[in-house]
């Protein structure tokens, strides 16, 4: 079956079959990947949604940034726009019939995705880890490019669909990578390469270590 005709059959067909997943389930849906991202990002069950908030946007402000970073304001609305934008590619998807080109391959890539995405907060700022955040962006920049090189043949407006997380998580791969070169990483315990390059150490510094004696990886050197 040529990538056309495919394209214009599974169009047809979705015009005279039921919808099995209605608007609610992507709402639903929706809210629970978002309830799941932020849970996976929270350093303390006493803490309020508020002010875990606070505590993730400030930890982001104190990172050495490049001059194209995003303001911490940003990501809340640019992350909104994404999740609904996939979210409704999901719905569309689910209601594709099953012979539709690349469905199984696309609905993988979903699933991939929203792992990625709700457990990025933990790896970011619970762990605090640039280095991880580094392999978490890039890797989410693949899963959605890979999905929308596969539905664009079949359907233009799924396809369109990825590309604003597309656009972001390119863009944010950028300033991770920047922020891993340039930032200590407490998760997993080690310098900022850039600073170990010229010779410099920088202390792990985090609400929980100001002030305290800090620990470098010469100091394990003789274990």
């Amino acid at each position: 079956m040529s990538r056309t005709l495919a394209a214009r059959t599974a169009n047809w067909a979705e015009t005279i079959q039921p919808k099995r997943f209605k608007w609610y389930h992507a709402a639903l849906f929706f809210a629970a990947v978002t309830v799941a991202a932020g849970l996976s990002a929270r350093s303390s069950r006493q803490r309020s949604r508020e002010q875990q908030h606070e505590d993730d946007q400030d930890f982001y402000r104190k990172q050495k940034l490049p001059v194209w970073a995003p303001p911490a304001g940003l990501f809340g609305p640019a992350w909104t726009l994404n999740t609904l934008c996939l979210t409704w590619a999901g719905l569309r998807l689910l209601n594709k019939p099953g012979w539709f080109p690349n469905r199984r391959a696309l609905l993988l890539l979903q699933a991939l995705h929203w792992l990625d995405f709700t457990t990025f907060g933990y790896v970011y700022f619970r762990r605090k880890s640039p280095i991880l955040a580094l392999v978490w962006t890039p890797a989410d920049a693949l899963l959605n490019t890979a999905a929308y090189t596969l539905a664009r043949p079949y359907d233009r407006r799924l396809a369109n669909a990825y590309l604003p997380v597309m656009a972001w998580t390119w863009f944010a791969t950028s300033v991770a990578a920047y922020q891993a070169l340039y930032n200590p990483d407490r998760g997993l315990g080690l310098e900022a390469p850039i600073q170990l390059w010229e010779g410099e150490k920088a202390p792990f510094e985090d609400e929980e270590t100001a002030g305290e004696p800090q620990a470098h990886l010469s100091d394990y050197s003789s274990l």
